[in-house]
């Protein structure tokens, strides 16, 4: 039960932070996304492809992930 508690407390800590350094980077003009699974999967296939491959359809968006 401890080790749960500790845990717990933990990752509140840890989100704490997370929303502190997404607020940072809001206030100083940077917009802040998180990708999605499918954003992922593409942008891993259009990396191992060397960024040569079709855009179109392309969830990943990596000129904006670069």
């Amino acid at each position: 039960m401890e080790y749960t508690m500790k845990n717990k407390v933990s990752n509140i800590i840890v989100e704490d932070k997370i929303q502190e350094a997404k607020q940072l980077l809001r206030d100083n003009g940077y917009a802040i996304k998180k990708m999605t699974k499918s954003m992922k999967e593409d942008s891993d296939k259009c990396e191992a492809m060397g960024y040569e491959g079709d855009c179109m359809g392309c969830s990943c968006s990596v000129c904006l992930v670069q």
